[in-house]
């Protein structure tokens, strides 16, 4: 089963042969093609996952960051319904900046990163006891 607020893997994932999709309704926010805020949080709320993957727009110091409050507030009910929680963060969330602090990076379960991070980064998360995995960009 995989549920989502976002319509983009909606369309992805309704051409996945035998998976069971359960999309979250809400308020519908175009710049992000999700449903988010108050309704989708308390629809998250009432559910249970083994896993949640979240992205977000940027890490800086050691803090995972958005620049939207409702897709904060939505992302840490999935983060909080979830048993086992992944952030995917490409090498470029490094560099940036966002407004609205989330969940600090050492919360996750596992930290994915690509190939592009700088190993000096890797390094200091993984001595600061989180769990990275590097993934190759081809």
């Amino acid at each position: 089963t995989a549920i989502t607020n976002s319509i983009t893997l909606m369309n992805e994932l309704r051409k996945v042969r035998d998976v069971t999709l359960l999309g979250l309704g809400g308020q519908f926010h175009n710049w992000c093609n999700a449903f988010m805020g108050p309704a989708t949080t308390a629809e998250i709320k009432k559910l249970r996952a083994d896993r949640v993957l979240l992205s977000m727009s940027a890490i800086t110091d050691e803090m995972v960051f958005h620049q939207s409050p409702d897709m904060v507030e939505t992302k840490r009910a999935m983060f909080d319904s979830a048993a086992m929680r992944i952030l995917l963060a490409d090498h470029t969330k490094f560099e940036r900046r966002a407004l609205h602090a989330m969940i600090p990076l050492s919360a996750f379960d596992v930290v994915i990163v690509d190939d592009l991070t700088p190993p000096q980064q890797v390094k200091q998360m993984r001595e600061r006891g989180i769990n990275i995995v590097v993934a190759r960009v081809d």
